[in-house]
């Protein structure tokens, strides 16, 4: 979750974001996924490794069946720093 780093809460923060706000469209959450991606976690024993992996992943489960399908690929090393949409 968003509030077990510190470093990403801060960086949603400065990009105006309210995790309060109940919106959970595809442009949102993808740009959820962006932050998620451009900043390490730190698990107790020190180590860090990206929050968010090399995809975004579309999952639809209802009772017919699970539906899913990528939204966006980047590379595993994460550069899209610049191309945040605010």
């Amino acid at each position: 979750m968003p509030g077990d780093n510190p470093a990403l809460m801060e960086r949603l923060q400065a990009h105006g974001w309210d995790l309060s706000d109940e919106r959970q469209d595809e442009r949102r959450l993808l740009q959820l996924v962006h932050h998620q991606a451009a900043v390490d976690d730190l698990l107790p024993n020190g180590a860090r490794f990206p929050t968010a992996g090399a995809f975004a992943q579309h999952t639809i489960i209802t009772a017919q069946g699970i539906f899913t399908r990528i939204v966006e690929r980047w590379p595993t090393a994460y550069q899209h720093e610049g191309d945040l949409h605010n």
